[in-house]
């Protein structure tokens, strides 16, 4: 008889169904939320962005310049010039001191950190202008 009654449980009843449906509809994908910022804030932060990495840029380009040349650090001026441009350097990792060792890795090395903050600041305007609200013209 447990049997019989499993059977018994087990069968729906006409026109119930085993499980709940699922509406088979085609759900679109949800567009991304980004956030918004005013359009004045994604200047200014824009106009930081470029300042920063500008003032970087030039300071590697002045430090590869000087180590092409062969200036060693005995100079204020030169010394100056490599130790404004070593935070720019040491944030990598690298192990250059604030007057560098002139050899071909160093010079290479340098040329990777420009290529690194130039993708870096590039990324940083192109996130900054996407989340810029568009000015209303009514």
């Amino acid at each position: 008889m447990d049997k019989e009654e499993k059977k018994e449980n087990n069968k729906t009843k006409k026109g119930e169904t085993f499980y709940k449906a699922i509406p088979a509809t085609a759900t679109a994908p949800k567009e991304l939320d980004i956030p918004r910022i005013s359009a004045k804030t994604a200047d200014f932060l824009e106009s930081i962005v470029i300042f920063v990495a500008g003032t970087a840029e030039l300071l590697l380009i002045l430090r590869i310049l000087l180590m092409i040349v062969g200036v060693n650090g005995d100079n204020l001026l030169t010394y100056l010039l490599y130790a404004s441009s070593y935070p720019f350097v040491i944030v990598f990792g690298s192990s250059q001191g604030q007057v560098p060792v002139v050899n071909n890795n160093a010079i290479f090395e340098n040329i990777v950190f420009l290529t690194i903050y130039f993708i870096i600041s590039y990324g940083l305007i192109k996130i900054i202008r996407a989340m810029k609200v568009a000015k209303n013209n009514d």
